[in-house]
């Protein structure tokens, strides 16, 4: 089976639900089919959703969060993606963009609330911002070259940030 028939096979075995204002989409083992998805889904959806709109990203492309790690953990394995599991330096998968089919699946769990996944000396490993902004730059880029994508994701994240401080500065400067 290729690549591309395991991501649709693997998605085919989930109830997916459609934001109707949105090409994203949910998968989690958390519901049974048919029933509401869960509000931590939900409120995943909308992190996403609020951070891909700071930055440059397709109108047309398919997002799919998998809400929790037992969902992710399947999705690896059901896209023959299991060594991604974890990496040689240990740090585990946390998206995956496929370009040639424009689809992209988030690890919901870094889109949580407490999404800011943390090394064992408590630094940050990956924010929810960090990953959205590495995937897209993935399809911006169409760039399977991870550290050139890397390198534009923490430009894009850099110049974000010079910006509000460049305003927060400049509203300062307005109410002397």
């Amino acid at each position: 089976m290729t690549r591309r028939n395991c991501l649709v096979a693997f998605v085919a075995m989930f109830s997916l639900t459609t934001f109707a204002q949105s090409a994203v989409q949910v998968i989690t083992s958390l519901v049974k089919p048919g029933h509401p998805i869960p509000q931590e889904c939900k409120a995943q959806v909308e992190t996403f959703r609020s951070i891909e709109a700071l930055y440059p990203h397709p109108n047309t492309w398919r997002w799919v969060v998998v809400c929790d790690d037992d969902s992710w953990r399947m999705f690896l394995t059901q896209a023959h993606l299991q060594a991604k599991l974890l990496t040689p330096g240990g740090a585990a998968e946390y998206g995956e963009t496929d370009i040639d089919h424009g689809v992209t699946f988030l690890r919901g769990t870094i889109l949580s609330k407490f999404g800011t996944l943390l090394s064992i000396s408590n630094e940050p490993v990956i924010t929810a911002e960090h990953l959205v902004t590495h995937e897209l730059a993935h399809i911006v880029l169409r760039s399977r070259d991870e550290a050139k994508v890397d390198a534009q994701a923490m430009r894009w994240m850099k110049d974000r940030k010079d910006r509000i401080a460049l305003a927060e500065s400049q509203t300062r400067n307005t109410a002397r």
